[in-house]
């Protein structure tokens, strides 16, 4: 019996070639889902109703920099000639607006967020002599390639650092995801934001082999200014999630290079004072915009009190109407975890659907594919003979179990909002939990594949 280990060429190496041929591939599928639902992994009229209604402040802030300036009203997102739903065709009127050239007879600020994504749109819309119905499309088709990216870049990550597995199952799941096909194109919620600071992390820590390497100003300044440009496209939408995404590739490193427990909390404390300094100035840049806009102080600061108060623990006639057992944190999350739909059963992809019958995903399967995934493979571990799985797949395994944290942070910290937008927050599971339950997939079946050999061999 050889007690040497069968050599099997590693599943993260491909040629060059095939990796850039692939990751072009799965770009235009991702562009094109994203840009029109052009697999129709979303409900066709629900995409599109989806995207009006979510989009509608956007729409208000260009007509409304078309009209009175980018900055007038602090450059505030906001809607024309009425507040939210204050009539029937409310939310078109708004698109019409803008396409037709028109013109509001008043408008009212939006105090949720800064409108960063307002304002760089209003800028391009200047600055093009498109028609309007042109440019709109340009700014989906631009939005929709930045968060193609941003899914790509995670991909190389997991390919890089794991294997091409894990990278193919990610960008499988990302083309027929429901949630990313809504997000992925939203001029409102730029989706591409949420994962720019995980992303900024994750790769500043992929060549760092020795904690001695890493840099307190480089751990700070990242986390500040990648925090800072969601912050200021998109406010603190989701902000816990995208808070907590910063953490995982920091746990995963210092657990697989074993820097030890000081390491992890200096490195987690140096991104917290980053974050701590980007919230702090997005609030002060918030705060001045609204006080300009209601031309009160006082009210500023009493509306962003009022909104954190509102979203998490929610107005006392809320809560009244729908009780503590409804609201509480366990039932809101149970109710993410089982009623959500992951990836319907209306996808159509050319060529691949003559071979795969399209199929519904719900949340509630992929938890327990991860379970059923987590469970084999450390159940590996205790039998000695396989040698498998390796330190890396462990690492990988609890990393996976603490990526569980930003979104449930959503879900227990903005609970009142949660149960009021199940429309909306069913993305939070895509940040980035989902994308590790797949990467373990791929890294488990690797250490199935070796350990097969493995015994054959010996």
């Amino acid at each position: 019996m050889s007690n040497i280990p069968f050599k099997l060429k590693p599943f993260r190496y491909l040629p060059i070639f095939w990796k850039v041929s692939i990751f072009i591939i799965f770009s235009l599928l991702l562009i094109l889902g994203f840009y029109q639902n052009q697999w129709k992994t979303a409900g066709e009229m629900w995409f599109f109703d989806w995207r009006e209604n979510n989009d509608v402040y956007v729409l208000g802030r260009l007509v409304w920099s078309r009209q009175a300036g980018v900055f007038a009203d602090s450059g505030l997102l906001g809607l024309g000639d009425g507040q939210w739903q204050s009539s029937p065709g409310f939310v078109l009127h708004q698109t019409e607006t803008y396409i037709s050239n028109g013109a509001f007879k008043s408008y009212f600020t939006y105090h949720s967020q800064s409108g960063g994504q307002g304002v760089i749109l209003s800028i391009i819309d200047k600055l093009t002599n498109y028609q309007p119905s042109i440019n709109l499309n340009m700014f989906h088709g631009i939005t929709s390639v930045l968060s193609a990216i941003s899914i790509i870049l995670i991909a190389n990550w997991f390919w890089t650092e794991f294997n091409y597995l894990s990278a193919i199952f990610i960008l499988l799941f990302s083309i027929l995801s429901e949630w990313l096909t809504l997000y992925g194109g939203s001029l409102f919620f730029q989706l591409w934001t949420f994962y720019l600071p995980f992303i900024a992390v994750a790769y500043y820590f992929l060549k760092k082999n020795e904690a001695r390497k890493l840099s307190s100003m480089h751990l700070i300044s990242i986390s500040a200014f990648t925090i800072l440009i969601k912050i200021f496209f998109n406010g603190f939408e989701f902000i816990t999630v995208v808070l907590g995404m910063q953490y995982v590739p920091v746990f995963y490193y210092v657990l697989y290079r074993r820097w030890g427990g000081k390491a992890l909390f200096f490195m987690f404390t140096k991104i917290l004072i980053g974050q701590s300094i980007a919230i702090l100035l997005g609030l002060t840049i918030l705060f001045a915009q609204i006080s300009s806009a209601l031309e009160s102080n006082k009210n500023a600061l009493q509306h962003i009190l009022n909104t954190f108060a509102e979203r998490t623990i929610g107005e006392t006639s809320n809560l009244s109407m729908t009780n503590n057992t409804s609201l509480s944190a366990p039932s809101i999350v149970w109710k993410y975890i089982s009623e959500g739909r992951a990836i319907n059963d209306k996808w159509a992809i050319p060529g691949l659907s003559r071979f795969i019958e399209s199929f519904e995903i719900r949340y509630f399967h992929i938890f327990e594919l991860f379970i059923f995934v987590s469970l084999a493979i450390f159940l590996m571990t205790r039998i000695e003979k396989l040698k498998q799985p390796n330190k890396k797949t462990l690492s990988l395994l609890w990393t996976s179990w603490f990526s569980l944290i930003p979104p449930l942070s959503w879900l227990i910290i903005f609970k009142e909002h949660s149960y009021n937008h199940f429309h909306l927050n069913y993305i939070i599971w895509q940040m980035p939990f989902t994308f590790f339950v797949f990467a373990l997939c791929g890294m488990g079946f690797e250490s199935v594949f070796k350990s097969f050999f493995w015994i054959k061999r010996a």
